[in-house]
């Protein structure tokens, strides 16, 4: 029989085993020991690690996706925790998925509100992966016990996802109390508008139902103008996005239209430099209610108080001497500046990628000028004066704007039409007869509204008004004449409007002081009845008669 021969490593391997497990057999028990106190010792050393919180990694606790507001927290504390919540999910960019329809309302958190707004979760903002700011969201919690929309609680871009809890319940009370509160604060109006703006300027770009919005969109922001106006920075933006809507498309020849309203010292609309533009183009005249439109609203010119405090009457006597001075109107020559639009939303869906909207039209822009203004502040200069008195009347406590008093201080061109008629009739007999005509003061009083007193004051008030009617009347206060009594005879005759004054020169007071002089002397002397008609028969002559004076009657 053969024998098989083992290898080397084999005959070694045999000998450690059999080394180890003779000293296993002789040293079990301290091995066993040995071992026991190594795991316990790794097993402590594990725990000590894990338990141990290093400065630079604190442990923290996961929030939950949704704060959760207690059903009845403490009153003292509640109104001051702030309830960060957990950023939403951007699904969507499609309005229409969020946009609640105007005409139609939803109840946000119990409060009732109007439609155009954007109400759900996941809109992201037009220009970047963020949420939509004018989105409300239903699940973020509000806090009604401090919910004053009149008070400033969010932050300058304000946004409802970032807003406070006591902020959204503000802005959801101003919302479901008709968005028309006077002293709401301003960053709710922002909010809304914010809303008013994604739908018009994005959403309408691809939807035809955004599009069918934009004439409620454009009424809307007419109306929040009418209540927020005077917040500066609103009228701006709100303005802008209204010219922006409005002039994308445009009817020409804007400057046979009446002018779009403006304000005082606001600036020009693009309407205004539209229209403007077109008419300079054109080589037109400029109507003077598109000349008065440019005076009024540039910044530039200067509006005095008669301007501010009795606008209508300035207006009317501003386009009557526009007329008398430029005719047709006044002629402007085309400028190089080319007339463009630019606007950057408020809402900072948009700012964020830094989008701005352009127009640019193939017209001058006049507005940039100088020298036209200058003519028409001209104008509004040459109609203060004669506004100053009814100025000063209407800014008295309890003036009446209807009365006698404050007619008397008004130009005889923006007194109503029916007294004007008097003025008129008088001025026609009195020339067509060329002789004076005399009436009693009562009668001529009658002609006009009911007066309380008759006094020296509102007699030259109202002879002031008959010279610029181109008539005259005598005995006049204003040329030392005495104020007429009730039983008294005044007489009245055409004057000369280019020759007529207000008020006496040096040298007719000098000749009527050397008249009363001279009847005062004769009046010493006895009269002069006798001598004059000694005189008279001496020379010849007959006396005449004085001739008589036109009786008027006026129905």
């Amino acid at each position: 029989m053969s024998s098989k021969k083992g290898s080397p490593v084999g005959i070694l391997l045999l000998v450690v085993a059999g080394g180890v497990l003779s000293a296993i057999a002789n040293y079990w028990r301290e091995l066993l020991a040995l071992g026991l106190t190594g795991l316990v010792a790794w097993a402590i050393y594990k725990f000590i690690v894990s338990g141990k919180a290093s400065p630079e990694q604190a442990p923290t606790v996961s929030p939950p996706e949704q704060p959760i507001t207690p059903a009845s927290p403490r009153p003292d504390i509640a109104p001051f925790v702030k309830r960060q919540p957990a950023p939403q999910a951007v699904a969507s960019n499609n309005g229409n998925d969020y946009w609640v329809s105007p005409g139609r309302s939803v109840t946000v958190n119990g409060y009732t509100i109007e439609g155009g707004v954007y109400i759900g979760k996941g809109l992201s903002a037009v220009a970047s992966s963020e949420v939509e700011p004018a989105l409300i969201n239903r699940d973020l919690p509000i806090n009604r016990q401090t919910g004053d929309c009149t008070i400033r609680h969010l932050d300058y871009w304000p946004s409802y996802e970032r807003a406070t809890p006591t902020a959204r319940t503000a802005y959801l009370e101003w919302l479901s109390t008709g968005r028309n509160r006077l002293n709401a604060d301003i960053g709710y109006v922002f909010l809304f508008f914010y809303g008013l703006e994604r739908r018009a300027l994005h959403d309408a770009r691809t939807s035809a139902a955004a599009e069918s919005d934009v004439a409620w969109i454009k009424a809307e922001v007419e109306r929040l103008l009418s209540i927020y106006g005077g917040n500066g920075s609103f009228h701006s933006y709100a303005s802008s996005f209204l010219d922006l809507l409005n002039y994308q498309r445009y009817d020409s020849e804007l400057y046979k239209q009446p002018p779009p309203l403006v304000e005082p010292g606001r600036g020009l609309g693009l309407g205004h430099r539209i229209g403007l533009g077109e008419c300079v183009k054109q080589g037109a005249p400029l109507p003077a209610d598109w000349a008065y439109a440019w005076f009024y609203a540039d910044p530039t010119t200067l509006l005095r108080t008669a301007a501010r405090r009795c606008p209508d009457e300035f207006r009317a006597l501003f386009l009557q001497r526009y007329g008398e001075v430029f005719g047709a109107g006044l002629a402007i020559a085309p400028n190089k500046t080319q007339l463009k639009f630019e606007r950057r939303p408020a809402s900072s869906s948009f700012t964020s990628g830094g989008q701005k909207h352009f127009l640019q039209f193939d017209l001058p822009d006049p507005s940039v000028l100088t020298a036209p203004v200058k003519k028409l502040q001209g104008i509004a200069d040459w109609c203060y004066p004669k506004l100053d008195g009814y100025s000063r009347f209407l800014g008295k406590a309890g003036a009446n704007k209807e009365s006698f008093d404050a007619l008397l201080e008004l130009p005889l061109a923006l007194w109503p039409p029916q007294y004007r008629q008097v003025f008129e009739k008088m001025r026609g007999l009195v020339t067509g007869a060329q002789r004076p005509a005399a009436i009693s003061f009562e009668k001529f009083k009658s002609w006009f509204p009911d007066w309380q007193t008759v006094n020296k004051a509102k007699l030259q008030s109202l002879y002031r008004v008959l010279g610029e009617a181109g008539l005259g009347i005598e005995p006049d206060v204003r040329f030392g004449g005495a104020v007429p009594g009730p039983e008294s005879t005044v007489v009245l005759f055409a004057d000369d409007l280019a020759s007529s004054t207000t008020s006496p020169s040096p040298r007719y007071t000098a000749a009527a002081l050397t008249l009363q002089l001279g009847a005062a002397v004769a009046a010493a002397d006895n009269g002069h009845g006798p001598a004059f008609e000694e005189r008279g028969m001496a020379d010849g002559r007959e006396t005449q008669p004085a001739p008589p004076v036109l009786g008027l009657t006026f129905h």
